[in-house]
């Protein structure tokens, strides 16, 4: 089976992270891929602003009518600072013969080398990288070049354009009570109304 694997802070999940996610099925033969929720990611400050709870289940409702998304909960249950290369080991424990493909952005390639045991995970997964709005095209190839020659890594592109949805900006306009029916799906939508989500000044 080729599993997808993509994380994220996912607050709130929109529609340009349900997008990625079918295009990296789609552009790489997925059997499924597991969306993955960061308790605590080990590059952002902390952000308590919103129980964990409320984004395993926006996410359920952004994902439920699609059968080869689910959602893996292993970095919320932890409930620490998340570090890819942990959640790699518990899908591999469950997962022995399997195909592992992480999707990250091309932001986060470049600063790859920061990660925790990055030389590590490229020998336990495919690598698929993103595109987004930060990182030069030669400086990106050659990175990926170099790591396949002296890491014997499998790098590949996803073929996608940059959608401009950001759960910061979607978060501002939720304050501001502006409409965001375009951002999310209509359930999500719906869910951060009845739970009067994202309505604190204090959020980061």
């Amino acid at each position: 089976m080729k599993i997808g694997i993509y994380g994220g802070t996912f607050n709130p999940f929109h529609l340009a992270h349900k997008k990625m996610a079918v295009l990296f099925i789609e552009g790489f033969g997925l059997d499924k891929c597991l969306i993955v929720p960061a308790y605590q990611s080990p590059f952002k400050d902390v952000d308590n602003s919103i129980d964990k709870q409320h984004i395993i289940n926006m996410i359920r409702l952004s994902i439920n009518d699609n059968s080869k998304l689910e959602i893996e909960t292993y970095e919320l249950n932890k409930s620490r600072t998340s570090f890819t290369i942990d959640t790699i080991n518990y899908l591999r424990s469950i997962n022995p013969d399997d195909e592992l493909n992480l999707l990250i952005g091309t932001d986060q390639f470049l600063s790859f080398e920061k990660w925790k045991d990055w030389e590590i995970i490229l020998k336990k997964v495919n690598l698929v990288i993103a595109n987004r709005k930060d990182g030069n095209n030669t400086d990106l190839r050659a990175i990926a070049e170099n790591y396949r020659t002296n890491y014997m890594a499998s790098i590949n592109f996803l073929n996608n354009d940059i959608i401009q949805i950001s759960a910061s900006n979607i978060r501002d306009s939720i304050k501001l009570n502006s409409d965001i029916s375009d951002l999310v799906t209509i359930d999500v939508a719906e869910y951060i109304y009845k739970n009067n989500l994202y309505r604190s000044a204090t959020i980061i």
